[in-house]
């Protein structure tokens, strides 16, 4: 199965499909505001409540900074179909999008 990454600001996104992990190497100030960006309002709840573990860990260099882990179980809507469309056989990108002027 194929894998899918996002990224918004320093935030970013990973997922194979079991498991979404969520990276932020600035701290956790604005996960959730990135993470509903790319997936919408109310995602990062779910993706929370359904976490496998949370972590900070402080950097060596600079104890003040704050490195921000999460996965989680839950898999966006987003990722579903992302996913899907890696795997179909004999599509390209250019096939998916739609053509509004014919």
């Amino acid at each position: 199965m194929g894998q899918v990454t996002y990224k918004q600001g320093m935030t970013t996104v990973w997922s194979d499909g079991e498991k979404v992990v969520i990276r932020n190497p600035s701290g956790s100030t604005h996960v959730k505001t990135n993470v509903e960006q790319i997936f919408g309002m109310g995602e990062f709840d779910k993706l929370w409540d359904v976490k496998y573990f949370e972590e900070f860990k402080t950097n060596a260099g600079n104890p003040h900074s704050k490195r921000y882990n999460l996965t989680s179980g839950y898999i966006p809507e987003r990722i579903k179909i992302d996913l899907q469309e890696q795997s179909l056989p004999g599509i390209e990108e250019k096939d998916l999008i739609k053509e509004y002027f014919k």
